[in-house]
């Protein structure tokens, strides 16, 4: 009796392990490293965003916003492969990007992960940063640190 419940924990332990793997993407692993990788991106951009503020300085031109804030406020964090950070200021509000044409599938599933991580309306994930026009076949993450807010129309009293 023992030999068969040996049997049969061995078999349903083999069973478990191998059908578990299935249950996993091959892609999830790689998902994740990129997800961290952009939001811990994002997070080091604006704090060192935030330092330059708090030390009384003016928001940097997208022109100069690297010199302005590295290494002075913080370290410039590494983009995960194919895709470059950006900065810029628009309509929208000032924002941090996360941008290019990314040659493997994984990453833009990876950006669209990182919307349940932040505030609804100050992160985006288009093929444009900010409000540029669209850039087929190009992902872009936008991340806004100040975001401009559209005013709303004043009530017309009736009478």
């Amino acid at each position: 009796m023992n030999l068969i419940s040996a049997v049969v924990a061995v078999g349903l332990l083999a069973t478990v392990t191998v059908g578990g793997i299935q249950y996993i993407g091959v892609d999830t692993e790689a998902r994740v490293k990129f997800s961290s990788a952009a939001d811990a991106g994002f997070q080091a951009l604006e704090s060192a965003f935030r330092a330059r503020q708090a030390a009384g300085l003016a928001a940097p031109t997208a022109l100069t916003w690297e010199a302005a804030l590295f290494p002075s406020f913080g370290a410039r964090p590494t983009p995960p492969k194919d895709l470059t950070w950006s900065y810029g200021v628009d309509a929208t509000g000032t924002w941090f990007c996360l941008s290019g044409t990314p040659k493997d599938q994984i990453a833009k599933a990876a950006l669209e992960r990182l919307k349940a991580r932040y505030a609804e309306g100050i992160y985006a994930v288009a093929e444009s940063c900010g409000a540029a026009a669209v850039q087929s076949g190009a992902v872009a993450a936008t991340y806004w640190v100040m975001k401009t807010t559209t005013p709303t129309a004043a009530a017309t009293p009736s009478g």
